[in-house]
């Protein structure tokens, strides 16, 4: 079998070398192919073939000669592979390095030389070094010629200020390469950036010689300074100590405080120590400089009060954070990618199970303690942030314990870092054990589910009640009836009324059974939210109820009323139900006085029906809203003690709340509210 080499596609018996010879007359020369030997091996031939002519000048043949290349094209992919390999590794190198040729033109370039001379992302590979940076030292390019000359070169520090006027020091090693020739073909130079040493060099020079000077002349020294004698007695003090409050010293007093055992272990060692104190309410840090021939020790208090004052303050507000993490169940990491260094907090570890010494500190290993089937997914959120250069994402996933086999549910928040080229450098994270969460959501679909279940168990048996209750109530109701019309003329008045009484009873039995079935109805009817005009509702439901009571006075006040959303047949059944109730309970006024309004409150209406009835003891307001609960005798006021029930539920599926407030004899307002349009 054979290929073709440049597109991998299987060669067509028609297309062999040999089988166009033929069929043009013509040479055709080295076809670059895939070839399987007999002995299952791969490789790689030139295949050409020429016509062979008989006697009659006609094509009897051909001739064929295959030179295996496998060889060199095995050297020429390893080359290949060879110069990516040295490309990449040359990019993403942590040391800045660039490479150039004689000419100082760029050949190669690594992230972080880009990134020392504020380069960006710019195409280099073939720029003139000169043009990309016009203000390097002269002496830089006399290191440059040297270099191409063949002489290998470490500057230690040099001075470099850049196009935004930054100063940076940096260390150079320049390098000549070389070609297959041996010649020179250009060179590599290495830099490493040592501003922040050289700064804290030239500090530290500052500080030795402001120390030198303070020691020559310690009456002009601000802290402290101090000679003590062996055993203890101020030889001298400057006037920095006799000043400061913590000290107080005088020459001749013995020293006191921590400091004096300090002196006997300095004399005793016959070297400088250096100790933190606290004196009086500063904390100091002290040097002893003993002269044991001399018998004597200097002492040297430099005050470090504000930064053991931060270190405490730093301390507390990491402990702070750290309880803060664990009562949360929020761990806390870092993932530095230049050099693939991942940091945890306490609290992260506790929630993958493990200890620090156990873990690896690199993105890899975060990966391993993933659940295996949310692997994929979690690098690929964070893949996907990188490469879309986002600020931040966020994704849920399982870990599992490395110890106890334990799968955990967590919440992962991220947010990138840049670089001042803007390219993503660092990761901050926050991971969030939501397993207790999850396993309160998994229990609560679980109840539900019960509940729904145990919903239409009892909607099946309040069907079913309903009808086993009503056949007899309607043998009752009708063999009363019956009774009373056929033979009247048997009973006397007192055994008429008692047929009544069953009769009424019979009627009320099944309006009961009539609210039930309401009550349990309510929660399969499905909700047809519209905007309402709610003031226009209760005009319409008062006027359907006033013509029921033709004898009373009734008098209803509605204040300006803002429209809200919800089902318009169900808020009417609530408005039925609560101007029914303030029509009844205000039945021994001799004028029933009834108010609607409403209130906004912000994301929801505040709606109120109020009356001048009987009112009701707000001790006993919670029994209000429950299915056959009544704060009055049936005799005062008839009814069933369902319909605030159904206005509750009704309410309570609007997202809504139904509250009453009242006094007795007083009165009674009910509230519910609404979502606001």
């Amino acid at each position: 079998r054979a290929w073709w080499a440049d597109t991998g596609e299987p060669v067509r018996p028609g297309e062999w070398a040999s089988a166009r010879a033929v069929r043009s007359g013509q040479t055709v020369r080295d076809q670059l192919m895939k070839i399987e030997r007999f002995d299952g091996t791969f490789a790689f031939v030139l295949n050409s073939a020429a016509p062979i002519l008989d006697a009659n000048e006609r094509i009897a043949g051909s001739a064929v000669a295959i030179q295996d290349i496998t060889a060199l094209r095995n050297a020429e992919e390893a080359f290949r592979l060879s110069e990516m390999q040295l490309k990449l590794f040359v990019e993403y190198a942590p040391a800045a390095i660039a490479m150039f040729d004689r000419e100082m033109r760029y050949l190669n370039v690594s992230r972080r030389w880009r990134e020392i001379f504020n380069l960006g992302e710019r195409e280099l590979t073939g720029a003139s070094h000169y043009e990309i940076l016009p203000d390097i030292p002269p002496e830089w390019k006399e290191s440059h010629r040297r270099a191409l000359a063949g002489e290998v070169l470490a500057i230690e520090a040099d001075r470099f200020r850049r196009a935004d006027g930054s100063v940076l020091w940096l260390h150079r090693k320049l390098r000549p390469w070389h070609d297959a020739a041996g010649a020179v073909g250009g060179i590599v130079i290495f830099l490493e950036d040592i501003t922040e040493r050289v700064r804290a060099e030239q500090a530290l020079r500052e500080a030795h010689n402001r120390a030198v000077w303070l020691a020559r002349f310690p009456d002009e020294n601000p802290i402290p300074v101090m000679r003590a004698s062996a055993d203890g007695v101020i030889l001298y003090c400057n006037p920095a100590s006799v000043k400061n409050r913590d000290w107080a010293c005088s020459v001749g007093d013995p020293l006191s405080g921590p400091v004096r055992p300090l002196v006997a272990l300095a004399m005793e060692s016959g070297e400088e120590l250096q100790r933190e104190v606290k004196m009086g309410t500063g904390f100091y840090a002290i040097t002893l400089v003993p002269f044991t021939n001399e018998t004597y020790v200097n002492i040297y208090g430099h005050p470090i009060t504000k930064r053991k004052l931060a270190e405490e303050a730093s301390r507390k507000s990491e402990e702070r954070l750290k309880r803060a993490q664990e009562i949360a169940h929020l761990g806390s990491w870092e993932l530095d990618l230049i050099d693939n260094r991942l940091s945890w907090s306490d609290e992260a570890y506790r929630i993958f199970g493990l200890q620090p010494h156990e873990f690896a500190a690199t993105y890899e290993a975060f990966l391993e303690r993933v659940h295996p089937d949310d692997r994929e997914a979690v690098d690929a959120a964070y893949s996907a942030s990188l490469r879309e250069n986002r600020d931040s994402y966020e994704i849920e996933h399982r870990v599992i314990c490395k110890h106890t086999g334990e799968v955990r549910n967590v919440h992962e928040r991220c947010h990138h870092y840049r670089d001042e080229s803007g390219r993503i450098i660092r990761s901050v994270g926050m991971v969030h054990d939501i397993t207790g969460r999850k396993q309160a959501e998994d229990t609560l679909r679980e109840r539900t589910r019960q509940l729904e279940d145990a919903n239409s168990e009892l909607e099946s048996f309040s069907y079913s009640v309903s009808h086993d209750l009503r056949t007899p109530l309607r043998a009752i109701d009708g063999f009363t009836r019956m009774i009373l019309k056929k033979h009247a003329d048997k009973f006397d008045e007192d055994a008429t009324g008692m047929f009544e009484v069953i009769r009424d009873n019979a009627r009320k039995m099944g309006q009961l059974i009539d609210d039930l079935l309401a009550f349990s109805r309510l929660s399969r009817v499905q909700l047809s939210t519209v905007t309402l005009d709610v003031g226009g509702l209760i005009g319409e439901v008062w006027e359907e109820l006033r013509a029921l009571n033709p004898d009373r006075r009734l008098s209803l006040k509605i204040a300006e009323i803002l429209p809200g959303r919800g089902d318009r047949g169900l808020i009417k059944q609530v408005l039925v139900n609560l101007l029914s109730n303030a029509i009844k309970f205000t039945g021994q006024r001799e004028e029933a006085l009834i108010e609607a309004g409403c209130e906004n409150n912000s994301d929801e209406i505040i709606y109120y029906i109020r009356d001048n009835g009987a009112g009701f003891d707000m001790h006993y307001c919670g029994k209000l809203f429950g299915v056959f609960q009544r704060l009055h005798s049936a005799g005062d006021f008839e009814g069933t003690g369902v319909g605030l029930a159904i206005a509750k539920r009704i309410i309570n599926r609007h997202g809504g709340k139904i509250w009453a407030e009242g006094k007795v004899d007083k009165g009674a307002t009910f509230y519910f509210t609404l979502p606001i349009v």
